[in-house]
């Protein structure tokens, strides 16, 4: 495959099938990313692998969480509560 080829045919996967990935396919995953090139190298990569469904559920409600914070009362000019609650919902149907 080319480079141009690799360009064009990239996707942002925002939905996931529940199914879970083999160990195997995971460790290789894994490994790619260790080995992905960095500027300088000096990246000190660490990753953390959640396989417990209800684990990533509870990761995710709490991201979700500082996302919403972040967005009404971190930044200098928040974003309206309404677009917050629509993204919110967006988020939990799947459309993100």
């Amino acid at each position: 495959m080319d480079v141009k080829e690799v360009i064009f045919s990239r996707a942002s996967v925002r939905v996931f099938r529940p199914d879970p990935l083999p160990v195997d396919v995971v460790n290789e995953v894994l490994e790619a990313g260790v080995r992905a090139p960095i500027a300088g190298g000096v990246e000190k990569w660490f990753f953390v692998v959640v396989m417990s469904e209800g684990k990533r559920r509870k990761i995710y409600e709490l991201l979700k969480e500082a996302h919403v914070i972040y967005a009404t009362k971190v930044l200098k000019e928040p974003y309206p509560k309404g677009s917050v609650r629509k993204w919110v919902q967006s988020m939990e149907a799947g459309n993100l």
